[in-house]
């Protein structure tokens, strides 16, 4: 057999095990755990497009959140760790006639009306602990605390539809009665016998915050309005995901942290040590290059002293007088290139100068006294040589000195 409800047929079989009568609506959205009790104590989880039955308690999870379209297009939502029933529904299709009767346990809710509210405006009610809630054809929030004995336990909120539609909301218990019938305005109900508190309006982000769970899950073809509930989640969820990557990065920085401060320590002596190796390698170099210039300048001294000591010897092995006539150190050498006459004195023959020969000449800062080859022009054999005047020729630039007398037996004085 098939029932009609609303636009669309649902398919009915005969009532199977754990149903009761026929189905008065269907599961539009779902999400988490929700599970229906039914009449006669079974259990089932819903999921999306499962039939609810006159009778059944609806249970949501932690996770959970439901939103149901009656036959009426009565439409509802329900968020998560609520508890409704579905006490009785009474529809003819035909004269779009009926009631419909619901039970709020306790969570938060959102309900907009369908057909049987537009034909009689107190043919939908909404029983709670602590009020009764009649709904003329509009939407409404509404969640109820049990555990907030006293305070605002119950807090409905009249909104608006989609279309821009605003109805009217009765809310009334033992303790007084209370009309809303402006968007957005909204009161609360302490206990059964507290009057409703006078209406406050509302922001619309304080009820996206209040109801948004509910919100959320309101099916798309009721035609109410979820004030961007959807959109705010959304940034919610991206916010959350935002503060967990940072939060991941936080904590990766301080493992790094961490690990830098456990290998710094290594580094940091490491480090000390190569620096302490560099500068004792540097004072070694210095100690060593400056015992190098103390050799040297001790070597230095050491002919200069011997060269001062021999004097000038000639190249025939005869000792020079270096009395007051002695001529002064020989002057550069010219760029003429001199006497290329071949040293042929007495003494060496060409072979080179002889080792204190060479002292001298670096001591008087004359290297080109070495040797340059044999019988060169700046051998050492210069040293010495007379000419047939008697006077002393400079080995390098061949000018003469004055000649010198000679004593008795020959020596120059």
């Amino acid at each position: 057999m098939a029932e009609q409800i609303g636009d669309g047929i649902v398919e009915i079989a005969q009532a199977a095990p754990g149903t009761v009568g026929q189905p008065i609506g269907q599961v539009e959205t779902l999400t988490g755990s929700v599970a229906a009790i039914r009449a006669d104590g079974t259990r089932v989880d819903l999921q999306a497009g499962d039939s609810v039955y006159q009778g059944d308690t609806l249970e949501s999870g932690a996770d959970g959140a439901i939103g149901i379209v009656l036959a009426d297009q009565t439409t509802f939502s329900m968020a998560e760790n609520g508890s409704m029933v579905l006490d009785e529904m009474v529809y003819d299709p035909g004269t779009q006639e009926g009631s419909v009767s619901l039970s709020v346990i306790q969570g938060v809710f959102t309900f907009v009306s369908g057909e049987i509210a537009k034909t009689d405006p107190d043919a939908m009610t909404l029983d709670t602990p602590v009020a009764t809630i009649g709904i003329r054809g509009t939407q409404l929030a509404m969640s109820f605390d049990p555990a907030d004995a006293g305070g605002d336990g119950l807090k409905v909120v009249l909104m608006e539809e989609a279309d821009g539609f605003v109805g009217e909301v009765v809310v009334q218990n033992g303790g007084g009665v209370q009309i809303l019938n402006v968007a957005d305005m909204g009161t609360s109900v302490a206990s059964a016998d507290a009057a409703p508190s006078a209406p406050v309006q509302f922001d619309r982000s304080d009820i996206v915050a209040a109801f948004g769970g509910a919100l959320k899950s309101l099916p798309e073809s009721a035609g109410g309005s979820t004030y961007g509930a959807e959109e705010a989640a959304a940034e919610e969820t991206d916010e959350e995901e935002t503060a967990e990557e940072e939060a991941g990065e936080e904590e990766l920085v301080e493992e790094e942290v961490a690990e830098d401060g456990e290998g710094g320590e290594e580094e940091v002596l490491e480090e000390e040590v190569a620096e302490e190796l560099e500068e004792e390698l540097e004072e070694e170099l210095e100690e060593e290059l400056a015992e190098d210039e103390g050799d040297e300048e001790e070597i230095t001294e050491e002919e200069l002293a011997e060269s001062l000591d021999e004097g000038f010897d000639t190249a025939a092995g005869g000792d020079t007088d270096l009395g007051g006539d002695t001529p002064p150190p020989p002057p550069p050498p010219s760029d003429d290139g001199g006497d290329r006459e071949g040293g042929g004195g007495s003494g060496g023959g060409g072979r080179g100068p002889a080792p204190r020969d060479r002292r001298r000449a670096r001591a008087y800062g004359r290297p080109d006294l070495r040797r340059r080859g044999p019988r060169g022009r700046h051998s050492a054999q210069h040293f010495g040589h007379l000419d047939g005047y008697g006077r002393q020729r400079d080995p390098v630039d061949h000018h003469f000195w004055p000649a010198r007398r000679r004593d008795a037996i020959g020596r120059h004085r």
